[in-house]
């Protein structure tokens, strides 16, 4: 897809410098969220959707979720139960996220954390987790690698289209597929 806002996952395109990532989010923030959510209502028949590639669902500029994109999306996807959609998110402290998460089901919201104690808060308030698997950690690349390393029963799945185990997401299915039980969170590597 060309519509910012609307695209698969900007790390399997290549390793993007910070700011270009920010240019990309604010460009985003001015496409309206009804024409992201046509957009999703013309995809195909069982499409997979990554939502945010760059971004997030903070409105830009403000530390405020996009309550219009929210609910548009939301919309839009309940509309079209054949599309499977995932997002990773900051924001997840906001009730507001825990809604949508809860309220959509075709679509899996990952808590993006940068350490063990705010893994285990979101955790602790239902999210799956997505996080970086830093260097000093036991990682093998072609297995699991333990999140957080105290927590026993955490895994996560290293995103296998890093390691080359895969070959896109499409391939995998784990980010955008409902997951219960330890094995529900997902570490990439650093990009």
């Amino acid at each position: 897809s060309k519509t910012p806002g609307v695209n698969h996952c900007y790390a399997a395109q290549g390793h993007f410098r910070a700011e270009n990532v920010l240019k990309v989010h604010r460009e985003a923030s001015l496409v309206p969220a009804s024409e992201i959510a046509s957009e999703i209502l013309r995809l195909p028949i069982g499409a997979l959707l990554r939502l945010l590639g760059s971004g997030d669902v903070m409105r830009y500029g403000t530390n405020e979720p996009d309550d219009e994109f929210l609910l548009e999306i939301s919309k839009a996807l309940l509309n079209r139960p054949d599309i499977k959609a995932w997002c990773f998110t900051h924001a997840w402290r906001y009730k507001v996220l825990e809604v949508w998460r809860d309220s959509t089901p075709n679509l899996q919201v990952f808590a993006s954390v940068e350490t063990d104690a705010l893994a285990q808060q979101a955790r602790a308030k239902g999210w799956r987790v997505a996080m970086s698997a830093r260097r000093g950690r036991p990682a093998d690349p072609a297995a699991r690698l333990l999140i957080p390393k105290r927590t026993e029963d955490r895994k996560a799945l290293i995103c296998p289209e890093m390691t080359g185990r895969l070959g896109s997401c499409a391939d995998c299915h784990f980010c955008f597929t409902s997951r219960t039980g330890s094995l529900r969170d997902v570490a990439f590597l650093e990009h």
